[in-house]
């Protein structure tokens, strides 16, 4: 279902750019951004109305949380149309996962909500398959301006403009790690971190380790850029998380004794309060019985994913850069 996404994806952002050329160019650029947008987690509360979905099958715009990046490039441009850049990111959000959100009918019966801080670094390359040319946003030496005015000589232009690719389309590849930490909200209305309160059972099975606070992931997404100056450009990209975890929204294999949990904690801490909050979050909400240990609680088969889309704005901080024309 990704790869068919992927590659419909590319198919409309090639067929939405022109492929002729005016100019190549080459030099080393350095580039920061600044993204927003939306992100949602690919877990195992909340998505579809249907039993057994995951990945992008379980999409939910309800549970939509805003995500910031900030970014570093680093581009050593040759004389062709396609080129690789360097990237690193720094990205944070806060999922929303509930199964409020499902009209599936064993979904809403577990009843759970949670919400997952997560602060992700990866490094990797945008490989651009298709490179905005120089003549797109630069004064022509053939006449006035390449943004609607008519021009003079030997350089094409078409209704005024002249002609070039007026984007930059690339994939980007990166791996990299994030921390989280993810939270459910107790009887006080308040939340509170799931981390050390062995919900499934994580630390008490040898079968359930607990999982670790940094995880890894692997990204893979499509990216579109627009020059508008030497120094600025704007971005849109889309990119999917693979990750190495699937307790992102504290959710897993099978419900765990609600009493051994209560006892593990009240050994640990000496604390009732955090014992009973243990046994609470790790106790089902469903009448019918389905939510007693053992039964199923989440699929232990996909681990989860999360997916971004930002729109951001890149500033050049350092630009060596000579042109070559074809004209």
């Amino acid at each position: 279902m990704k790869k068919h996404l992927a590659l419909k994806t590319l198919v409309v952002l090639l067929s939405i750019c022109s492929c002729a050329s005016a100019q190549k160019w080459v030099g080393q650029q350095h580039m920061l951004s600044f993204s927003m947008g939306w992100s949602t987690m690919m877990g195992d509360l909340g998505g579809s109305a249907k039993t057994g979905t995951h990945g992008l099958k379980d999409f939910d715009y309800q549970a939509m949380a805003p995500v910031y990046t900030l970014g570093y490039s680093f581009t050593q441009n040759k004389n062709t149309y396609v080129g690789v850049a360097f990237k690193t990111d720094l990205s944070y959000t806060r999922f929303n996962s509930s199964d409020g959100y499902s009209e599936e009918i064993m979904r809403n019966h577990r009843a759970l909500s949670r919400v997952t801080d997560v602060v992700e670094l990866t490094a990797g390359i945008e490989f651009y398959f298709l490179k905005q040319t120089m003549s797109a946003f630069k004064k022509s030496s053939f006449g006035k301006s390449a943004f609607g005015r008519k021009t003079s000589g030997n350089c094409k232009y078409r209704s005024g403009v002249i002609s070039g690719i007026p984007l930059s389309m690339y994939l980007i590849l990166q791996g990299g790690v994030f921390w989280w930490d993810c939270k459910g909200k107790y009887t006080d209305d308040k939340w509170y971190s799931l981390r050390k309160l062995y919900t499934e059972g994580q630390g008490l099975l040898k079968t359930r380790k607990k999982p670790s606070l940094i995880q890894g992931s692997g990204v893979l997404g499509l990216g579109i850029k627009r020059v508008f100056t030497p120094s600025f450009a704007m971005k849109i990209e889309a990119t999917m998380h693979i990750t190495t975890t699937d307790y992102l929204d504290d959710v897993s294999t099978t419900f765990f004794s609600p009493k051994a949990v209560y006892d593990q904690v009240l050994a640990e801490t000496n604390d009732e309060k955090k014992a009973e909050m243990a046994r609470y979050f790790a106790s089902g909400n469903d009448p019918d019985g389905a939510s007693s240990p053992g039964q199923i609680r989440g699929n232990a088969i996909n681990r989860d994913a999360f997916f971004f889309v930002e729109i951001g704005a890149c500033y050049v901080i350092s630009n060596q850069k000579r042109s070559r024309s074809r004209y």
